[in-house]
């Protein structure tokens, strides 16, 4: 039997929109912000102070002083005379000064901002409150909603409907910055007819989460809870304490599940949490659209606390993948001539299309370069059950070395060389367990297998076949359109990935012949376009940071300064006479 919040969660997951917060006094106090009638004893002890009184207990002075209870708007009237002067005697209770700021006091709280992000994803439309401060407004433009707020009758009036607003906050008690809030037993008896009919149709039409209230005071949005003749959706009250008096009297008007022992910020996370975690749950069930997955890896790259759910984001869609490169879509196919496997690419592009696009994502903006390791593992175990056949071997790895482009290119991007240097050099298979998967891939065959299967245009006067580095820029230049600033500066990370990922296959192979001379590396795209600027500016980093490159630091050139200067002079000379027997020319 599921308990009560995880109840809740479901519920607000299956409903999104469908459930209402009422938020009280005890989700402000974390932050250092005092109720109304804490603010009203504060005004009353200035008045004592000015009027000579020296009473301990100032409200008592009040009633035995003026005949009458202490009432807000009768005390700024004294103390302040204008509108104005009223305004700035309030903001002190409200807003932070720069030493609070600093050490977050009077700030949105925990609780207001993840109520923040579950308005932000359409779970929570509607927040009543009887608190006067603007602190859910300012968690709500954190996450970039701008709410309509109602806090008097003429805004009620003529406010959008509430099924048209993205956020609605309806302050029952008024606004700081208005003179006229509610604090008096007396003003909390009853509210303007116009605001009366809000909170019907609120109470009617939504489900309700009620925090931080007591509801001993507030006799007017007692009236309007109980008044409600529907009861279409659940109540879910959250209480420190055990709930009683008026409060256990809703509760057991509204049949309301209670959920205690947690403070506001304890309560709304575990919520915000939960819920989390069941789309968590669905997204591994059912595929991510890709703006969906770019969205979640940019919000979980951001905070370790998220690593759980970024590698689980990751992984899935991995697992997604490798599932699907196992089907009968490709396992069908018998070895033949590499031209029978065109229609292969355009499924491998669409299976792989999510993954892609969250490995640039990770690539561009994180470090986890394991992780993306991890993923390309994953992917590339589809390509080894493919029996003793090569060339179907060879094909079902086109989508591995895609994804290793694409994070790999977004890497160089961001100037994480760190990232290039794991991803060509970490990565292993059962089959590639002695070396790289990028030395496996990196091989000839690999550079040429893909001429034949699709046709691309060659520059003008070029020799010799290199279509797969035209395609994988082709294909790749739009997934960066939020990344780079142009196309030159995609071809520049394009070349330099290629540049790197060719000398760190030359540096391979010559750890495994170490009595040749000969030097090889897959002649990238940086052959035909740019060369000689990507060799000159590697050429300069060596110079310029010798054994401190963060390419050697990761590992790539088993770390060694000199290792990597013995393979990029030959490896510089070999590849410019290859571009230049090619027709690429170098420049």
């Amino acid at each position: 039997m599921p308990d009560s919040m995880a109840s809740l969660a479901f519920s607000v997951y299956s409903g999104r929109g469908v459930y209402a917060v009422l938020l009280g006094s005890g989700v402000s106090r974390s932050s250092g912000i005092p109720t109304g009638w804490e603010i009203t004893l504060k005004l009353v002890e200035r008045l004592a102070v000015l009027s000579g009184a020296e009473r301990e207990d100032s409200a008592a002075w009040y009633t035995e002083t003026y005949k009458e209870e202490p009432d807000y708007s009768m005390l700024l009237e004294k103390l302040a005379k204008s509108p104005g002067d009223r305004n700035f005697s309030l903001r002190p209770y409200f807003e932070p000064t720069e030493q609070e700021r600093e050490e977050g006091g009077r700030l949105p709280t925990a609780a207001h901002k993840a109520i923040a992000e579950l308005v932000a994803k359409g779970y929570i439309r509607v927040i009543v409150t009887t608190n006067f401060d603007r602190l859910m407004e300012q968690a709500l433009g954190e996450v970039g909603v701008t709410p309509n707020v109602v806090w008097n009758a003429d805004q009620a009036k003529g406010m959008a409907p509430l099924v048209h607003s993205r956020c609605t906050i309806i302050k029952v008690h008024g606004d700081y910055t208005d003179t006229r809030i509610k604090n008096t037993v007396g003003e909390l008896a009853t509210y303007e007819e116009e605001m009366d009919k809000l909170l019907d149709q609120v109470f009617d039409e939504y489900g309700l989460i009620v925090c931080g209230w007591s509801a001993d005071w507030d006799e007017a949005l007692r009236s309007a809870i109980e008044r409600c003749p529907n009861r279409r959706f659940m109540t879910y009250w959250s209480a420190y304490s055990a709930v009683s008096g008026r409060a256990q009297e809703l509760c057991t008007r509204r049949a309301a599940q209670i959920i205690s022992g947690m403070v506001a910020d304890e309560f709304f996370g575990q919520l915000k949490e939960k819920i989390e975690a069941i789309e968590a749950l669905d997204s591994s069930r059912h595929p991510l659209s890709k703006q969906m997955a770019v969205a979640s890896v940019k919000k979980y790259i951001t905070e370790d606390r998220y690593r759980p759910r970024l590698h689980d984001l990751f992984m899935g869609e991995a697992e997604r993948v490798n599932n699907l490169l196992l089907g009968e879509k490709y396992f069908n196919q018998s070895a033949g001539r590499r031209e029978e496997f065109a229609p292969l690419v355009p499924l491998y592009e669409s299976d792989v299309e999510v993954l892609l696009a969250m490995m640039i994502a990770g690539g561009f903006w994180g470090s986890d370069s394991k992780l993306w390791i991890r993923c390309l593992e994953r992917v590339a175990t589809a390509s080894e059950s493919n029996g003793g056949d090569q060339l179907l071997r060879d094909v079902a790895l086109y989508p591995v070395r895609l994804l290793m482009y694409g994070c790999g290119v977004a890497a160089a991007a961001s100037d994480r060389d760190e990232t290039v240097a794991a991803l060509l050099t970490q990565a292993r298979t059962s089959r590639c367990h002695r070396k790289s998967l990028w030395h496996g891939i990196g091989e000839e065959t690999h550079v040429h297998w893909f001429d034949g299967i699709v046709s691309v245009d060659l520059p003008s006067g070029a020799l010799g076949p290199h279509p797969i580095s035209h395609h994988f820029f082709n294909r790749l230049l739009p997934e960066f359109r939020d990344y780079i600033s142009g196309e030159d500066e995609f071809r520049a990370a394009f070349n330099r990935f290629e540049y790197l990922a060719a000398l760190v296959y030359a540096d391979l192979e010559r750890q495994q012949n170490p009595g040749t001379d000969y030097v090889w590396g897959p002649h990238g795209l940086f052959a035909w376009r740019g060369g000689a600027a990507v060799t000159a500016d590697l050429q300069e980093e060596v110079e310029r940071e010798g054994d401190e490159m963060p390419l050697l630091k990761a590992g790539a050139f088993g770390g060694s300064i000199k290792r990597l200067k013995a393979v990029k002079e030959p490896f510089d000379d070999f590849i410019k006479k290859r571009a230049m027997a090619m027709g690429f020319g170098w420049n």
